[in-house]
Order: C-alpha cells, then structure tokens, then sequence
C-alpha cells in the first residue's frame, strides 16, 4: 500500500535512520464501555456520549462545541487511540482559542498537523518526513508556520521533536485525516520505526490499524507486542490482539496459534473489565480440544476473579460449580487447580462461610504441599489464602482468630512488593474489608491506597470500583470526608462505564453518607431519595439505600419516616452477620426513641444488641451502646456513651467519636455536670474541624449555648487575698492553671477566646496577690483548696 503523497512540494525525504519518540498511545477495546472509557472521570447521570465528551475536553463551551460535532464513532475512536488521555487534557489546563487554529491552515498545514496527530504526542520530523515521503526541509518549514499559527510548539528540552499546543488540538486534526490515507500513514508509520528498530510497542498501535487480513508476520507481531504490555497495558494489550485475530490467516498449525492469541485476548480483556469479550471468547477457549489441561483451571480463575470484581458474584460462585473440586484427603489437584480451590475460599469468605474456607484452604495447603515445584508466586499464593482467611474469619465472627488473622495477612500484604501486587488486588479488597470490619481503618486506607496505585499503573481497571469503594469508605469513618467524597464519585463513575450497577450504586451510597456528614441532610437528601427509589425495595442494593434515606430522615426531624422506613417488610435489614444489621436496628431504636415509641424503641435496642453479640464487631458494639443509651435516664446513660467514645477513638472513627462526646455532652448537661460537658462539648468541636463537617460544628455550637445558658454566674468582691473573691469563670480557670493547661488549652475546654482567658487570669492575680503562673501553682496546686478545684474536681476536666 502506498502512500498518497499530498501536494506538498520537495524531493523524498533522505534514506537514512529517522530520529523519533512515537507515541506510546494506550490503546483499548472497540466496545465504548471498555478500558479506555473506564478511567474517565465519569459522573451520575450522564450518557455515555456525555461521559466520552467529558474526558475528552475541560469544562468550557468552545472545546464543548468542537468536540460535540463528533460522532460517537470518532469519539469511541479517540477513546481507543488514546490520542486524548483524560490527564493530558487536565494538565495541559484551558485551551483558549484552539477552536479556530486549524480552520485558518493551509491545505498541506492541515495536511502535516493530521500525520503529526497521527504519529504521537512527540513528533520526529525525520520520521514526518519518512511516513509522508517528503523532503525534510519542507516539513520542517512548515513546522514552523504550525509553531508561528499556535498549532505545535517545540520541545522545549531541546530535542528535536514538536508537540501540539494542546491535546484537543491532537484529536481535531486526528479527525482531519482522511479514513484511507489514515490507513497508509499508519502502514507507513509501521515500516519507518521497524527501519530505525523501534520497539514493538511502538509499533503495535500502527500495525493494528493498517494491517490486512492475511499478514501474517502482523499478526504474530501484534500477538508479541501485547505480551510486551500485558502487565502494564492490558487495555492496549486486547486491543492488538483483537487486531491480530482479525487479520490472522488460517492457522497453519490447526489452529494452535490462534487458540494463543484468544487465550492471551481472555486474560487482558479480563484485566481491563472488558466483560462482554471475555464472555464472548471464552466459551470457545474452554471448548477448545487444543487447551492444554493446565491452562483451563487458570482461565476459570481469570473468568471468576473478573465476575467477582465486577460485583458479580453468582454468576463467579455458577462458574465454579461447573468445576468439581475435590477437598478431601486424597486431593493432589494440580496448580491450576489450586487456583480454583483458592477462588472458591474466597468466596466462601465472602459469604461468611468460615468453615468451608477452612476446609478450602487447607486443601490448597495439602495440594502445594505435594507438588510444590509446580507452586510459582508461593508469597502471593499465601498473602491471597491469608486476606480470605482473614475475611472469613471477620464475617464469621471467630473474635478468637480474627484478629490474628488479619494481622498476620496485614504482614503479608506489608512484605509484598510493588511488582507482586497486581497479581493479588482482588486479595487486597479481602483484606481491606476485614481491616474495615475489624475497625483496623487506618491499615485498610493504607492497603487501599497501594492498591489503587497498583491497579492504575498495571491498568487493572476491572479492579479498579472496588478497590476505589473500599477506600472511600474507610476514608469517611477517619473523617476524611473530601477524600472519601472523590475515591467514591471515581469508583461509581468507573463502575458505570464498567456496565456494575451495583457497585456503582454502592460507591453512590458511600458519596451518599459522606454528603450527610459534611454537608447536611438538606444536601443528602435528593441523592438519598434516588438511590433509595434506584436500588429498589429489597436485596443488599435496598437495604444501603433505605439505611441512608432512613438516617437522613432522622436528622431531618423526621422520626416516623425514618422508623417507617426501618420497620418495612422489605428492607428489614436482614443479612449474613457483620452485614450491618446492628446498624440497621440501632438506628431504628433511635427513631423510635425520637417518634416516642418507646416500645418499639426496645423491641429494636433488643434486636440490635442481638446482631452485634453476633457479629462481634467494634463498630456494631459502639452502635448498640449509643441505642441503648437512649432508652435510659441521663445518669444511666453516661457510661454507656463513655464506653462508645471509647471505641470511637480507639476506632479512629472521628465523625462518630464527635456526634457520640455531643450526645454524652448534652446528657452530662442534664445530670449538672457542666465543667465535664463542656470539656467534650469543647474537644467535639475542635476534633470535628479537620473533618470540615458543618453539621458537626453546628451540632457542637448548639451543646455550648445550652451549657452557657445553664452555668451559674458568680459575683465574687474585688481585692483579697485567696480564693474567696474569685468569681465562677474565674476558679474554673484557676483550677484549669493548676492542672497545667496553657492558656490556649483553657480557651479551647471553656470554649471562649485565648484573650478571654488572659482578661481572667489578671483578675486572678490581682485577687489573689500572686503575680505569675508559678505563683498560683505554689499557692492553689499543691493546697488543693475546696472552693477552687470543687466546679471541676470530677468527670473528663479534672483528669486532663
């Protein structure tokens, strides 16, 4: 095929070797929900088109307008190409005035701007020259019109290569090119970079674009080059496959060479969620005479970790019933086999099962055991048993190996490289949840960070919504509620492009509860509303909404709605143990409490005390106490919201720590213990400031008003030496100097301004006639006298 020379004047372009730095485009699936649309940064409610649109182009009508003429085939093409990746348009910034620049190039300009689209973000004009079969001096002189018209610019390392002036640029003149000459310039592209012995990745993504049917030696340079890309690049990697199955002869090996490429195409389509290839072509792979044995129980796991990271977790448990698995004694199944076995204790973990991930694992055990020269990655094998174990047990509320387990599959985890990662990212979900489980959050937002690193820079994108899910939501229990706010838009953006419902429907919810605790239930409340109607009236989906809507209603000062919502036939929050049950029931106590059905409100307290003596979890222990204070008299009620701050704050879980020392700031209110209920009203409101939660502080202001309209003013006579002449405000502030709190400190547990306090402590000293701090410590510190230390001698205030 040769290239049609366009008219542009000069002779060919020298034979010699042409300097270039093509474009390493991350290529993906044709299908439009595929990888490359995957890492978009989509957003609820959008189309397809829409989301497409979005990453393509920043946020600004005229880049809107151009892109908008597109049609959605050159869109999904663009996509493909990765000629406009989503983080080269962000860091490129606004492209102000680019709609115009190519509209004003002359014929062969636009014609050179096109093969310059075509070649790469960096581009060689030797290569230009090569492709096009131009002279160089030509190209390089309208490369310079292109730099003096805004349209290229060059590096600016000083290497002899252009790029455009901003990535939209790229894709318009991209669309410019003609579809045939297209063709013959990526054929050509293809032989100038085998001439200078590029490597094949860069050569890949011409080769599937102008290859035709019957090129064999393409086909198996595509086959090579995906293998190339395989860890880094699956995206790109089932993209030349599917070129090279399209041009792929009769396979003069009966089909052998082609069962290889289906094989390789099934892994990288997996790695990258693309689930209507795989479950187009592995069908006929796993039917395929020619599949070696060993390699079909690896396909089934690659099948059923794919389901399951895609939230399809029946049609992943239906894949492994179609493979007996033989757990007994006797049982020496083969690696591919183990592999199965492992899949299968995970989920069983899942599911609660512990004993069948106990009788799964130890198969695995006895299996490796007895061939262990065929066990590769033994610290991978051994971190996934770990996380599932760790898992099960959580689930299965074993408190007596739950905790080693996690720990010891925390150390695992800790020990595995970088480069080992990717391999066991479903392994990281497992643990991350048991982490979340066990209230072991920070360790969770750590492993979830590496995995998400991982998952991006292996392009693991199948893997990618859950991994993000679970982030966010231990995110939002630390009070990092901006961050978990992003990790969960990301995740159900992902998801949907995924074609996961559920999942994104699950990184909603979370969005959902991040909302309600930074911003109100005003602002909750439409999407709560949504989801609610969205994830229909039963199953786990209904049951995540409906708490939401439920714990939106409540804050609203909606009891009725709230309980009425709890107590429905079909969102009754039923579930395996550790589903949330305790949660479900404990806030159905509190609307109770809230609508005046007190009744109702201990029949829920008992249902709920039930399902945390089942679960045996930190967090749904913490909830019970905070229902059962409800139903009890402000005294009673103290030290059960002292036993759940405790958990809180041995939790990490700030947004609850705060709303808890709130509720036992306004019940110590109401047993006249005001020094200590001001002492959590005051550090609730210092501790909820990082979480930037505006109903936190809100809530917080309300506590201190209360407390100031109930503390007793004092009116002690001036001058005098001693104790006697000091008025309220002023003996709380010298028992607090005589604790050895700062200024700063006493300011913070009194909620009044540092000055305040400084105003105070003169008086004191000219009351008391001492003349420093020192002074005070010496004269009221080691006395202990009654009438000073008496306001604040018990409850939280006395032992800072």
């Amino acid at each position: 095929m040769t290239l049609p020379r366009p008219a542009l004047a000069g002779t060919p372009a020298p034979t010699g070797p042409a300097r270039s730095r093509p474009a390493e485009a991350r290529t993906g699936p044709a299908d439009p929900a595929g990888p490359a649309c995957a890492t978009f940064p989509a957003e609820p409610g959008r189309s397809l088109r829409e989301n497409l649109l979005h990453a393509l182009g920043p946020r600004e009508p005229r880049s809107a307008d151009a892109l908008s003429a597109l049609s959605d085939a050159t869109l999904r093409e663009l996509a493909r190409t990765g000629l406009c990746s989503p983080a080269s348009v962000r860091s490129a910034g606004p492209a102000t005035g680019w709609p115009g620049a190519l509209a004003a190039l002359t014929p062969e300009q636009t014609t050179v701007a096109g093969y310059c689209a075509l070649l790469g973000p960096d581009v060689s004009p030797s290569l230009l020259a090569a492709v096009g079969g131009w002279d160089l001096g030509r190209v390089l002189a309208v490369l310079d019109e292109l730099v003096a018209r805004h349209v290229v610019r060059e590096d600016e390392s000083g290497a002899p290569l252009f790029h455009f002036r901003h990535p939209l640029l790229r894709v318009l003149a991209y669309t410019r090119v003609p579809p045939g000459r297209r063709i013959a310039a990526h054929a050509a592209a293809a032989r100038a970079l085998a001439g200078v012995g590029a490597p094949l990745p860069q050569r890949a993504p011409h080769l599937a674009r102008s290859a035709a049917p019957g090129e064999t030696e393409a086909a198996r340079l595509l086959h090579r080059a995906a293998h190339h890309v395989l860890d880094t690049r699956p995206d790109s990697a089932a993209d030349w496959l599917l070129a090279a199955l399209r041009v792929h002869p009769t396979d003069p090996e009966g089909g052998a060479a082609t069962l290889r490429t289906r094989i390789l195409l099934c892994v990288a389509a997996a790695r990258c969620g693309q689930r209507a290839e795989v479950v187009r072509r592995m069908p006929e792979v796993l039917a395929s005479p020619l599949l070696p044995p060993e390699e079909r129980g690896r396909l089934l796991d690659v099948y059923a970790r794919m389901e399951d990271g895609l939230g399809r977790h029946r049609e992943a448990r239906a894949l492994l019933a179609t493979e007996p698995l033989d757990t007994g004694p006797a049982a020496v199944p083969a690696t591919p086999d183990t592999a199965l076995l492992l899949r299968s204790a995970a989920l069983s973990a899942a599911a609660g099962d512990l004993v069948a991930v106990r009788e799964l694992l130890a198969a695995v055990t006895a299996a490796t055991a007895a061939s262990p020269g065929r066990a590769p990655g033994d610290a991978v094998r051994r971190m996934s048993a770990a996380a599932t174990l760790a898992l099960g047990t959580a689930l299965a509320s074993d408190v007596t190996a739950r905790d080693a387990a996690v720990a010891d599959a925390t150390r695992r985890a800790d020990l595995l490289t970088d480069a080992a990662l990717p391999e066991v990212l479903d392994a990281v979900v497992r643990l991350g949840r048991a982490q979340y489980l066990t209230s072991r959050h920070r360790d969770a937002v750590r492993l979830f960070d590496r995995g998400v690193r991982s998952a991006r820079a292996g392009g693991r994108t199948a893997e990618l919504p859950a991994l993000l899910i679970g982030h966010a939501r231990a995110e939002a229990v630390l009070g990092r509620l901006a961050s978990a706010s992003a990790s969960a838009a990301e995740a159900a953006g992902a998801a949907r492009l995924l074609d996961c419902p559920e999942l994104a429907h699950e990184a909603e919810v979370i969005g959902g509860w991040t909302t309600l605790w930074s911003a109100g239930h005003e602002a909750a409340e439409p999407a709560a509303r949504d989801l609610a109607g969205a994830g229909g009236p039963s199953g786990e989906r209904g049951r995540a909404a409906a708490l939401l809507l439920a714990a939106v209603h409540l804050e609203a000062g909606r009891p009725h709605e709230s309980l009425r919502l709890l107590l429905s036939p079909a969102a009754d929050g039923s579930g395996p143990p550790g589903s949330g049950r305790a949660a479900w029931w404990s806030l159905a106590c509190l609307a109770a409490v809230a609508a005046g059905l007190d009744g109702t409100a201990r029949r829920c307290a008992a249902v709920a005390r039930a399902a945390a003596g089942a679960s045996r979890l930190p967090a749904d222990h913490a909830a019970v106490l905070r229902a059962e204070a409800a139903l009890v008299a402000d005294e009673a009620a103290l030290p059960l919201l002292a036993s759940a701050v405790d958990q809180h704050v041995h939790d990490g879980a700030l947004p609850l720590e705060c709303r808890t020392r709130l509720l036992l700031a306004r019940r110590l209110l109401g047993a006249g213990r005001l020094p200590e209920a001001a002492f959590h009203a005051g550090l609730a409101k210092s501790r909820a400031e990082p979480t930037g939660s505006e109903p936190l502080r809100l809530l917080a202001v309300d506590v201190q008003r209360a407390i100031g309209a109930r503390r007793p003013r004092g009116t002690g006579s001036p001058g005098g030496a001693g104790a006697a002449g000091l008025s309220q405000r002023e003996r709380e502030i010298l028992a607090l100097v005589c604790r050895g709190m700062s200024n700063r400190a006493i300011a913070g547990a009194l909620f009044v301004s540092v000055k305040t306090v400084e105003a105070h402590l003169t008086r004191v000293f000219r009351k008391t006639g001492t003349r420093s701090r020192a002074a005070l410590l010496a004269t009221f510190g080691a006395a202990r006298p009654t009438e000073v230390l008496a306001p604040v001698e018990s409850g939280a205030v006395a032992r800072v």
